[in-house]
């Protein structure tokens, strides 16, 4: 099978690569080159921001399925105007362009598979969330006329609820023209070599860290080998189709999650359960400079269930979280 990804360069997608290569697999990738730069033979330019995408060499490519992963990080020093905006003009719009380049093509591929998040249902407390799920900005409403870390902690974090909604509406284009559309729900991707527990790693290896807030807040992780299971599972399931989660099935609180990662991580190992006794107060990260982020990725509760890959016969690697800190540390 030929298939073309875009952000193969990122955590998901260079390991996505890699196993799709292996298994052999054609890959061809969306890029961006500097300007002057030539492209290779295995890839298309694209400048999603501009609304550009090298529809000849789309055309001439005859992928078979698509997999969209392209999106500027989540985490960072704070959310500012400027940093949610590149957050979903990214997504929204990188979806977007790439959606109605495949639904004007003559050869089309079967399938999309685009890359969403859990983030889509907001705060929801011990509430376990299926794909049928509402998105969290509608169970969540509250006026705006006081800074978010003074409104109630029930308060829904809006602004990725909002955006993972309008990402995946942004492949309908896609969906319209016949083609095969999955959005792929991912909750907190571990591996070392990236995301959250790349970055959370080195606090818990001092035994400088432990819950956030109270720790009950549920936590939908999964670990970066059933990511990539979960889309070549999604892309050899012809009937996966629509809002798929991708997370392991057993969620934890952060506070279980703390308790776990101390064991694994922190080079002191008697000291681990002291060390996890470290907590970060919720109004103190509110009030931070990088206070909604924190309300919305620390704070929010979300109990996700991977409904879809387990009724399509998806088995997990890493079902337990300990064996997933073990295999990953």
């Amino acid at each position: 099978m030929k298939v073309l990804i875009s952000g193969a360069n990122g955590l998901v997608g260079n390991a996505l690569c890699q196993a799709l290569t292996a298994q052999g697999h054609d890959i061809v990738k969306l890029v961006r080159p500097k300007a002057g730069q030539t492209v290779g033979a295995n890839e298309i330019r694209w400048n999603p921001a501009k609304g550009l995408i090298d529809t000849e060499a789309l055309e001439a490519a005859h992928v078979d399925a698509v997999i969209h992963l392209a999106g500027e990080p989540i985490v960072g020093l704070g959310w500012s105007s400027a940093k949610k905006a590149a957050i979903k003009n990214s997504r929204v719009q990188g979806t977007l362009v790439l959606a109605n380049a495949l639904a004007g093509l003559e050869h089309k591929p079967h399938s999309f598979i685009s890359a969403s998040a859990i983030g889509y249902y907001g705060h929801r407390g011990d509430t376990e969330l299926s794909e049928t799920a509402d998105p969290g900005h509608a169970i969540h409403r509250q006026p705006r006329d006081k800074p978010f870390f003074l409104c109630d902690p029930q308060w829904g974090p809006d602004f990725l609820a909002a955006t993972c909604q309008a990402w995946e509406e942004a492949a309908l284009p896609a969906k319209a023209a016949g083609i095969r559309v999955a959005n792929m729900r991912l909750g907190i991707v571990l591996s070392p070599d990236g995301g959250a527990l790349k970055t959370m790693l080195p606090a818990f290896m001092l035994g400088a860290a432990g819950p956030f807030g109270d720790g009950k807040q549920f936590m939908s992780w999964v670990s970066l080998d059933d990511v990539v299971g979960a889309f070549i599972h999604t892309l050899n399931t012809a009937s996966l189709k629509g809002p798929i989660n991708v997370v392991a099935p057993n969620p934890v609180t952060n506070k279980v999650f703390t308790r776990a990662l101390s064991k694994r991580a922190f080079l002191f190992k008697p000291l681990a359960g002291l060390a996890n006794s470290i907590a970060a107060p919720a109004l103190a990260l509110r009030l931070s400079p990088v206070g909604e982020m924190a309300n919305a990725l620390f704070l929010a509760s979300t109990k996700v269930r991977p409904v879809r890959l387990q009724e399509t016969g998806y088995q997990f690697k890493h079902a337990e979280l300990d064996e997933a800190l073990k295999a990953l540390l």
